[in-house]
């Protein structure tokens, strides 16, 4: 079990599910099957940074959004459904974002700095993953992207993104990018002033792509790095 720390106010503690070995500081346990995910907001914002907010399995029917450094866990694979998520700085792990949960399925997740994702599923949406100008850090770790338009958008003026050992089963675009235009003088550069490292850098490693049109269209200055991957 874990112990709760001063800052933070804990609901209920758990050990961490067996199939993630994870040292959980703290643990906010929220669930409610086919419920909005209101609650789940609420114990992410009481969430102090460092905490685990341990999801119990259901359907969260409303995106939520997250701002610290804190881990969102679910509570056994393939157990939660959560609408979408935006925001900076959080772990995301074992969550399946469903875009059927929205009446309107479209962007599920809007990242920020430092967000990352690790063993999430993303389905039945126009837009999987938007990485938000400006982001850096962004990182997808053993992701599944199944069957969206778009796997990874990313927009004018990323800073950095990775995919690790992550599978795009029949996306229309894996990854899409227009211009980074993180050099000086932005959209109005000239040949001579084009962006130097590390700006708009995208690493792809170890992943498989399958089915879709178009497995990565950048434009701009970006700098892929593309390690192992299968087409």
């Amino acid at each position: 079990m874990s112990t709760p720390s001063s800052s933070s106010p804990i609901i209920t503690s758990r050990p961490a599910p067996p199939f993630l070995a994870v040292t959980l500081v703290s643990v906010l346990l929220f669930g409610a099957s086919g419920a909005w995910a209101q609650g789940l907001q609420d114990d992410i914002d009481q969430a102090a940074p460092g905490d685990t907010v341990l999801v119990a399995p259901g359907s969260y029917s409303r995106a939520v959004t997250v701002d610290k450094s804190i881990t969102i866990l679910a509570d056994g694979p393939g157990e939660v459904r959560l609408a979408g998520i935006g925001g900076v700085l959080a772990t995301v792990v074992g969550i399946i974002f469903d875009g059927s949960l929205n009446p309107v399925p479209g962007e599920l997740v809007a990242a920020g700095d430092a967000l990352t994702f690790e063993d999430c599923t993303f389905e039945s949406s126009i837009r999987a993953v938007r990485v938000l100008a400006g982001a850096q850090n962004v990182v997808l770790r053993r992701c599944f992207f199944d069957a969206t338009l778009e796997a990874v958008s990313l927009d004018p003026g990323v800073m950095s993104v990775s995919l690790v050992e992550c599978t795009l089963t029949d996306c229309t675009l894996g990854l899409v990018g227009n211009d980074a235009m993180t050099c000086p003088g932005g959209p109005a550069r000239t040949a001579a002033t084009r962006c130097e490292a590390p700006c708009g850098r995208v690493q792809i490693t170890d992943c498989v792509f399958s089915g879709g049109d178009r497995q990565i269209q950048l434009a701009g200055d970006y700098t892929p790095t593309l390690h192992r991957n299968w087409w």
